[in-house]
């Protein structure tokens, strides 16, 4: 498996910090491909040689394979340079394919004939070329899927105890809502001045107690260092008028933190774009089973059961009335919560994996 990505990162990274969708599922990926019996070697700009999930990570240039059964390149077609003799060779497209179609990456796609890998079929039906291609869907970690800790049991003031001092369990526990948390984790030049006007003007002074955070590296250390990004010095001047709104700004987290970030809100406020047709961190905040609302650009479609994990709004309007409905009113919220013991569940790593040992090892 090849990534060229300037971003140094292994099969740990993700548990602990922060780390980009893509390179997060290229690790996912990796680890989860070893448990089908593959022998699984990565080649990145991780920092040093190393074994993660049973996979081998190794520094771009070291111990390079020369004839394996697959090779498969993150994006990058001209990856499959490094290892010429492959049985088969495999794409991973993870993003918008227009950028196939320069002359430089379709000459090396005519000369190696990679099969395309997409993550959706509205990502592949955008794919204008001639190359065979496949869509499996992404996994998500075991650290969304498995640990949903929003619904908090309490003491329920009815229950009494009996004659022995044992709780009387024919009376069920009650659950806790948490609190009326909005969360917000994609980039900030899609539409986040916006996002905060809403905030300011129509959510928070209907709700006092509510609170908006927002995951950005970007913006996190702008505001730290005192320094503006030039994309967005507009952003920030805005936020500066928001002292008084509930609005906090924090650096992302590893995987197993982000986790009870979601588990501990109520919403996510998701920006789309028309480019971002992954949308990496709401099928996170899905399979944590945190109920969302976005606009329908690039992806979000399908991730979002709309009207059942979460809410497709058509415009401000709609997003401010829900949102505060979402935030205000536990019924609502838990109403939206049931719903996604109804859906299909997200795919693990390991199906996905499965997946792509059927078709290509």
């Amino acid at each position: 498996m090849l990534d060229n990505t300037n971003v140094s990162y292994d099969g740990f990274t993700s548990l602990s910090r922060p780390l980009g969708g893509a390179q997060k599922a290229f690790a996912s990926l990796a680890g989860a491909l070893t448990k089908f019996g593959n022998r699984v070697t990565v080649l990145n700009n991780c920092k040093h040689a190393l074994m993660a999930d049973g996979a081998r990570w190794r520094p771009l240039g070291q111990d390079i394979p020369q004839d394996v059964d697959l090779v498969i390149a993150l994006r990058d077609p001209s990856l499959f340079k490094l290892v010429p003799r492959a049985d088969s060779r495999v794409l991973w497209v993870v993003d918008e394919p227009k950028y196939l179609g320069t002359s430089e990456n379709a000459s090396i796609l005519s000369s190696f004939a990679p099969r395309l890998m997409f993550l959706t079929d509205r990502q592949a039906e955008s794919y204008k070329g001639r190359l065979s291609c496949v869509v499996v869907s992404p996994g998500v970690n075991k650290s969304f899927i498995n640990s949903d800790q929003s619904a908090n049991p309490i003491a329920d003031p009815n229950h009494s105890l009996d004659t022995l001092g044992e709780i009387n369990e024919d009376v069920e526990d009650k659950v806790e809502a948490p609190p009326p948390v909005a969360i917000i984790t994609t980039n900030p030049k899609y539409g986040l001045i916006s996002l905060f006007k809403i905030w300011k003007n129509n959510i928070q002074p209907e709700n006092p107690d509510a609170r908006l955070k927002v995951f950005s590296s970007v913006l996190f250390r702008s505001i730290n260092s005192g320094k503006k990004h030039s994309s967005i010095s507009e952003l920030i001047d805005y936020y500066a008028t928001c002292k008084e709104c509930n609005i906090e700004i924090i650096s992302p987290k590893g995987d197993r933190e982000m986790a009870k970030e979601y588990h501990s809100s109520r919403v996510h406020l998701y920006q789309s774009n028309k480019l971002d047709l992954a949308c990496w961190t709401l099928r996170d905040s899905q399979a944590a089973k945190l109920p969302a609302i976005s606009t329908s650009l690039g992806g979000v479609e399908d991730v979002i059961v709309n009207s059942k994990t979460g809410y497709i709004i058509p415009d401000e309007e709609a997003l401010v009335n829900i949102c505060l409905r979402i935030l205000s009113d536990d019924n609502f919220y838990f109403s939206l919560k049931s719903d996604f013991e109804n859906i299909e569940p997200p795919f693990s790593w390991e199906k996905t994996a499965e997946i792509v040992s059927q078709i290509w090892l």
